[in-house]
């Protein structure tokens, strides 16, 4: 089952069935923009510019929903989340997170239900457009949301790779671009030691491939336009012939696929060749969320298996020596500053062979 966040539990109460609640909650956040004794709905509002239009939302909203963003991106923010979608995937991620993701109220990777969200009793609503669109008139009758406008493969096919992008554009939305602007500042600190120091040991050629292997065990090879291959180019590492594509070519390439990633068979594994190679497997979600999670980590295991013991991986010029790094699936499965921030710490392993400077 899925956790519910401490004290966020609301029954409907005195018979009022769902569209009576709903029509009901709206007067209630309505109201309180006048009468502000009113509790949790009593907040002091600013005027925000989003997908659609102009909206007034909470200055320190203390119960967020997110749907399309990374929680730890928001907890970055100093954002309180009372639930967010997908994120089994960071609390496999981040373990040592575990305490505070406890706090969080699991809203699936599936279909939404919205029942959830009115028992989390949120005050502000925090979608993306063009993916949230179809709900935001149910969505603005719970809370104030905001849709932030971070592209698909049709108006930006690249737009995986760019989390800076999209982090300050929440941050902004939110109120909090000050903030985002400071963490930003030391990413970019963090990224020119990096280059400095691939400078001075004259790797400044580098070549990265970055492989995937999911439970089916189909092999993804990630291109520039991926998350973790926006990071390798904003540090200036190069990439093999076959990955070194934008979002548009690795859409064609993937006849249509993704634009992130396409999929190889494993006689083509040649073609992923560098002088660095870095691999990892599916991530699943939390098994306290998802009780068949176990199984699919286990066959997520043994396709890695598979990868490792196959004759022509052997052959691969990195294997060879010893250049080949499996490291956790948050690359490619998370798209927030504390992944890019952890794949960070894993090139200086790998690329530069040594430790990350102490924070």
């Amino acid at each position: 089952m899925k956790r519910q966040s401490h004290g966020a539990e609301l029954t409907h109460s005195h018979g009022l069935g769902r569209r009576q609640f709903m029509t009901a909650l709206a007067g209630a956040t309505a109201l309180a923009t006048v009468l502000p004794g009113l509790g949790v709905f009593a907040q002091e509002m600013r005027s925000v510019e989003h997908a659609h239009g102009m909206v007034e939302v909470p200055v320190n909203p203390q119960r967020t929903v997110i749907f399309d963003a990374e929680a730890t991106d928001l907890l970055d923010l100093g954002i309180p989340l009372a639930g967010a979608r997908n994120l089994g995937k960071e609390q496999r991620c981040f373990p040592e997170m575990a305490e505070i993701f406890d706090g969080i109220f699991d809203l699936g990777n599936s279909d939404l239900d919205l029942e959830d969200v009115i028992n989390l009793q949120p005050d502000l609503i925090l979608g993306s457009a063009p993916g949230d669109n179809d709900i935001y008139d149910r969505l603005v009758r719970i809370a104030p949301t905001l849709l932030f406008e971070k592209g698909n493969s049709d108006s930006n096919p690249d737009h995986k790779a760019m989390w800076e992008w999209r982090f300050l554009g929440n941050a902004t939305m939110l109120g909090r671009e000050d903030k985002a602007k400071e963490l930003l500042a030391a990413w970019d600190a963090r990224c020119e030691h990096f280059k400095a120091r691939l400078a001075e040991k004259g790797l400044q050629d580098t070549t990265v491939s970055l492989i995937s292997i999911n439970r089916n065990t189909e092999i993804d090879l990630f291109t520039r336009a991926s998350h973790p291959g926006g990071v390798l180019e904003k540090l200036g590492l190069k990439r093999p012939a076959s990955q070194d594509l934008n979002g548009a070519e690795t859409y064609a390439y993937s006849n249509g696929g993704d634009t992130e990633k396409f999929d190889i068979s494993f006689e083509r594994l040649k073609e992923a060749d560098a002088d660095v190679v870095i691999f990892w497997g599916s991530v699943t979600p939390n098994p306290l969320n998802d009780p068949e999670a176990e199984g699919r980590t286990t066959a997520s295991l043994a396709a890695l298996e598979v990868l490792r013991q196959d004759p022509i991986w052997r052959t691969l010029d990195a294997a060879k020596r010893g250049r080949v790094y499996e490291v956790n699936g948050l690359w490619g499965g998370l798209r927030s500053r504390l992944a890019a921030d952890r794949i960070l710490d894993d090139l200086y392993r790998a690329v530069l062979q040594e430790g990350p400077p102490a924070a």
